[in-house]
């Protein structure tokens, strides 16, 4: 989505080759290629990275809790905003500007990376209940707030694969899934309070 502004002399990409510093991450792809054996006495503003974990996102600061500015899939590139990490966290200026957890990045911008299929037999797997409608069925979202663009949507008893944690938004008083399948985006789940939901078990539905 952001091919448009990499372009050539854009951005300065430093090989994994060369590096002979090691570092060892719970990611394997991290591992080879990590975001922090990229920490040299030099400054990284302007640098691209790619994201290597569907859970990133870039937030508001440098905290999970604070607002969320856009979500990142596997595989997007961003560009630094700053000479290095701080707590973790490090401010990036494109696609949207922010602060993104550095162990979600790699610093082989050119690598494609493989899609991971998600899990969609394992015991806890949602299914979009029959709540939602069966033929307007239910939105998914750019962002966990209907005012973002439209992603696609998901119909009663299609099974969804959820990444992280629900998001309570303090806008809509509702809380939203982040998914991954069969369309990409945030959906508005329900409230928790009442606890009226768009989602159930799979196994709960007899799917």
């Amino acid at each position: 989505m952001i091919k448009n502004w990499l372009n050539i002399g854009a951005v300065s990409i430093l090989s994994v080759s060369g590096i002979v510093q090691h570092v060892s991450l719970t990611s394997p792809v991290a591992h080879a290629a990590s975001f922090e054996v990229a920490q040299l006495e030099r400054d990284m503003t302007g640098e691209c990275r790619q994201v290597h974990n569907d859970l990133a996102m870039i937030h508001q600061s440098r905290t999970e809790s604070s607002g969320i500015v856009m979500d990142l899939s596997r595989g997007d590139k961003v560009i630094l905003g700053e000479d290095g990490d701080l707590s973790g966290w490090i401010a990036v200026r494109l696609p949207g500007e922010g602060f993104v957890q550095a162990r979600y990045l790699i610093s082989d911008c050119e690598r494609e990376l493989p899609d991971v299929r998600p899990n969609l037999t394992a015991p806890d797997t949602l299914c979009i209940n029959y709540r939602v409608s069966s033929t307007v069925g239910l939105n998914a979202y750019e962002l966990p707030n209907p005012s973002t663009d439209e992603r696609g949507r998901v119909y009663p008893g299609e099974r969804i694969a959820v990444v992280g944690s629900p998001y309570f938004s303090e806008d809509t008083q509702t809380e939203w899934l982040r998914i991954n399948h069969p369309e990409k985006g945030w959906i508005e789940n329900g409230d928790p309070d009442t606890r009226i939901f768009n989602t159930t078990l799979c196994s709960e539905l007899g799917i």
